[in-house]
């Protein structure tokens, strides 16, 4: 789970002027948002992200499973 925040933020960090007036959306399997708010005990490195990621508006949508022959025949499809 801290894998997936710290690659949010690292991400933010590298992209800032671009994600503070628009808002952003991350796909990922787990909703790392949700494990920082609702974590009564925070190292101080988790509480610094919490509070940099609060700056933006980000919306993370939950990676929903996807067949690989799905994908493979999409790829194909495509010109």
């Amino acid at each position: 789970m801290e894998k997936i925040c710290y690659g949010i933020v690292f991400t933010i960090e590298k992209l800032r002027h671009y994600l503070l007036y628009c808002t952003s959306f991350f796909v990922s399997p787990v909703i790392p948002l949700k494990y920082l708010v609702g974590n009564k005990h925070l190292s101080c490195r988790l509480a610094k992200w919490l509070i940099l990621l609060q700056e933006f508006d980000i919306n993370v949508v939950k990676q929903k499973s996807i067949k690989g022959q799905a994908i493979v025949d999409l790829i194909v499809d495509l010109p």
